[in-house]
């Protein structure tokens, strides 16, 4: 099973206390998050108010049966978007067939078999999610990658044909070669963070943990992004704490966290400021800061900023692109290493983010080799 199926939501609706009690408890040790109903317009009220994966229906209840509440589920949501496995002891043809026919993606009769309904209940999140993979993919292959690829095909055409031309302006082919490694650059970008945002999502990666010093990682990311920071006119300024202890980590993860987050910085700074990257120790914990002075970050923007595809208000200075996936990446691994990662704005101009990770000690380098 999927890291997504174990984590989802489910919503069981039920008027009997003893079936919703059983019910829940068993979905919990599956490792789901439950919510409960004891009718129609509970269940309904409980959908406005969060996310849920999977609704548990009962048919018999009081106020609004599992009918009516299935109708107006159905009303706005999708059979793949919002699976709906009724439950009844009630078993005649005729209501299984009425329940499929309204919106019912099954129905399951009661006193129900344990493992066959949580079969069940993996078999529609299994397929919930399968859907939800093909629509990011279509997203990205018929928005975010068409326009690179068209772009790309559009300068090599002028390209050829300017070379066929006496007189070619040189600097004018290297702007064009330029576009189409750049395009090409933010083509590649796309797919990793696709890639990666598939395998974390499945909890399919490992961490090769071990002892690692922290200011050698963020020396080969300024190393890296170094000339892109002098293209902008920014400063990439080093603060680094004295005798940090080394911190438990993948060295390669961590990096791509660190050069993600001091590209993010780079990418929406304005020109000709300053970005500081600042470690420090705190508690049982190593710390780094990347403060910069752009724009901040508006409330919508701190609500969403981990999120896959996230729309944030601030855009690159520079025409840059970005994925939207970035961030919730960095997320996920930060979470992988028992690690956190945060944003807040500065007092006066721009945004801090932070990361904090467990110093190493030697039971725990022992314990990850």
């Amino acid at each position: 099973m999927g890291k997504r199926e174990l984590g989802a939501t489910i919503l069981v609706v039920d008027d009997e206390p003893f079936n919703q009690k059983t019910i829940t408890r068993v979905l919990k040790r599956q490792g789901y998050t439950v919510i409960a109903a004891s009718h129609g317009e509970e269940a309904l009220q409980q959908l406005q108010a969060q996310s849920v994966d999977l609704i548990l229906l009962d048919v018999l209840m009081p106020i609004m049966d599992g009918f009516q509440t299935l109708q107006h589920i159905r009303s706005s949501n999708s059979l793949v978007e919002l699976p709906i496995i009724m439950l009844s002891g009630l078993s005649d043809n005729e209501r299984v067939i009425a329940a499929l026919e309204q919106g019912a993606n099954d129905y399951v009769t009661k006193p129900f078999d344990v493992p066959i309904l949580l079969a069940r209940i993996r078999t529609h999140l299994a397929h919930k999610r399968s859907v939800e993979e093909n629509e990011e993919f279509f997203h990205i292959a018929s928005h975010d990658l068409k326009k690179p690829l068209s772009l790309i095909a559009d300068v090599a055409e002028v390209l050829g044909d300017s070379l066929k031309e006496p007189g070619t302006v040189l600097d004018d082919v290297r702007d064009m070669v330029e576009l189409i490694r750049s395009s090409a650059n933010n083509m590649q970008q796309l797919i990793n963070d696709y890639l990666d945002l598939k395998v974390l999502d499945h909890g399919q990666f490992r961490l090769n943990l071990g002892s690692v010093d922290i200011h050698q990682i963020l020396e080969k990311v300024m190393g890296l992004d170094r000339d892109y920071a002098r293209s902008k006119d920014i400063h990439l300024e080093l603060e680094l704490g004295q005798g940090l202890p080394a911190t438990l980590a993948d060295p390669q993860r961590l990096q791509q966290v660190l050069s993600n987050l001091v590209g993010n910085a780079i990418k929406f700074s304005p020109q000709a400021t300053r970005i500081l990257i600042r470690t420090y120790r705190l508690g049982e914990q190593i710390a780094v800061d990347i403060i910069d002075q752009g724009p901040g970050l508006t409330d919508d923007d701190r609500e969403q900023l981990f999120m896959k595809y996230a729309s944030l208000s601030n855009k690159p200075t520079g025409g840059e692109t970005s994925t939207g996936l970035g961030l919730s990446i960095c997320k996920m691994i930060m979470d992988a290493h028992a690690g956190s990662i945060e944003a807040k704005n500065n007092p006066d101009r721009g945004a801090t983010f932070s990361i904090k990770l467990p110093v190493a000690t030697t039971a725990m380098t022992q314990e990850s080799a």
